[in-house]
């Protein structure tokens, strides 16, 4: 998993956008937006767009199931896939797909599919796995999905403010609640995003490619120690946030 992450920096403030991506290892991920996609690969070959996809921070009690995330696959190779698969590991489970017979070559919409996996907990706390694609001939693709863990704003020195950006996998409408020293937005991929006068614009490189909208959340550092809170947004979903201020002395 790899993280996109700019500061940007004021008086008294630093404000933070990161944008996570996970993509197979040993591969090169296409990119959006109409820009340059990589050269295809001789022979049968698997491969995903850039998304965010971890259900980091999303709170889900034992043995009920998320909302689900919706991963796309592409033929990445110059000859036809056939027998795509798709397998979950840990606490996540494939909840529907439309990878059936086979993908023809080529940058066509006929070359992709999509899987859609959703977090499952059996038990509390951090839990990883992954969603693993495979095909006849190509290498498989390993995805790593996470949950369980906090959306971190990670060390925010006294008096200055940071930002993070979660992707959510829907286009809308939502409104959403916040608790702790925490404040949020939500705003459509690709346009700017203010919250109490701190204005700045998500990066459209790292943002998914199906309308999804940006849940932007504001951490400023009042008080020492580590600071918690949650959003909630009208469909019911929960996330959990932490923070950290350091003693300066």
């Amino acid at each position: 998993m790899n993280s996109n992450c700019k500061s940007f920096k004021g008086v008294g403030l630093t404000a933070i956008v990161c944008l996570t991506f996970v993509a197979a290892v040993g591969q090169t991920p296409a990119t959006l937006n109409g820009k340059k996609k990589p050269p295809q690969v001789h022979g049968p070959a698997l491969r995903t767009e850039r998304g965010n996809y971890s259900f980091r921070g999303l709170q889900v009690p034992i043995g009920q199931v998320s909302p689900a995330i919706e991963i796309p696959i592409s033929n990445g190779g110059d000859v036809p896939l056939t027998g795509v698969s798709a397998v979950t590991h840990g606490d996540f489970v494939v909840t529907g797909t439309s990878c059936s017979g086979q993908l023809p070559a080529g940058e066509t919409e006929k070359s992709r599919c999509a899987v859609s996996v959703a977090f499952r907990p059996t038990a509390s706390g951090p839990r990883t796995g992954d969603l693993t694609i495979a095909a006849n001939g190509a290498l498989p693709m390993v995805v790593p999905l996470d949950a369980g863990i906090p959306v971190d704003f990670g060390s925010v020195p006294m008096g200055e403010t940071s930002v993070v950006v979660v992707w959510l996998q829907t286009a809308g409408p939502l409104t959403g609640s916040v608790t702790g020293p925490f404040a949020m937005a939500l705003q459509a991929p690709y346009t700017y995003g203010s919250i109490d006068g701190i204005t700045f614009a998500p990066s459209s490189s790292g943002a998914p490619s199906n309308g999804a909208l940006g849940l932007l959340l504001q951490f400023k550092a009042t008080a020492l120690g580590t600071q918690t809170g949650t959003v909630t947004l009208s469909d019911g979903t929960t996330y959990a946030l932490t923070a950290s201020v350091p003693d300066g002395l």
